[in-house]
């Protein structure tokens, strides 16, 4: 008889990546950590490459590969690090810099927006998105002058998997750019920091479709 299939999960943390293998009854089948570093070349500053996040995921597909029959995957889901913005450029290419959640850098632009806007603290503070868009507007603006799609460490990921471009709920919310109540994006924060609305995903629900595994990639990572 056919064997069951299983469930891959991929968490992209700040400093590593975990992936679990799941049983079709949620058993843990196999896991593996890839471990990667950051830039910090200032106090208070830190600085990822994403496509070392890319590099942990292949590594950690290798490793299970190993043990496990990966063809056998029948999803692949996300989870992560928020408020790490990725930009990418018309090509899909990462623009740097790309500023990770606990960087420091935007503590004054986070205090202006505070005054502006008027937000609760679980809606903006220092590690959310938007202040470090301000920053980058002000001191990095060719970055995003380039800028065509904004995306988050798991989007990036899946990205990568499958060329489509998207998010969920949480990194709207992450990153200063959420209405709590109509729980859609607030478009006209973008102004404040220099960007179309259009650079913005669309957003699904977070049990929703994220597309299918392109084929060559596919191939490369042992996955149907």
């Amino acid at each position: 008889s056919r064997r069951a299939g299983t469930t891959l999960t991929a968490d992209v943390g700040t400093s590593s990546l975990k992936a679990v293998l799941y049983t079709a009854e949620g058993r843990v089948l196999d896991r593996v950590t890839a471990r990667y570093s950051h830039r910090a070349d200032q106090p208070g500053r830190a600085e990822a490459n994403p496509d070392t996040w890319w590099q942990a995921l292949k590594d950690a597909l290798d490793d299970l590969r190993e043990r496990r029959d990966l063809r056998r995957v029948e999803a692949v889901c996300f989870t992560g690090q928020m408020h790490s913005a990725v930009l990418l450029d018309q090509e899909g290419n990462v623009i740097p810099p790309t500023i990770l959640w606990f960087d420091r850098r935007a503590s004054e632009e986070t205090e202006e927006l505070q005054n502006r806007l008027g937000l609760p603290p679980y809606q903006l503070n220092s590690t959310y998105t938007l202040p470090k868009l301000l920053w980058l507007h002000r001191h990095r603006r060719e970055a995003l002058d380039r800028t065509d799609k904004i995306v988050w460490p798991k989007d990036y990921l899946r990205f990568r998997l499958t060329g489509e471009i998207c998010t969920d709920l949480t990194e709207p919310g992450g990153a200063a750019l959420l209405d709590w109540d109509e729980r859609t994006w607030t478009e006209e924060r973008l102004a404040l920091v220099g960007l179309e609305p259009n650079v913005l995903p669309p957003m699904r629900s977070a049990a929703g479709d994220g597309g299918a595994i392109l084929p060559d990639v596919a191939q490369s990572l042992g996955l149907s």
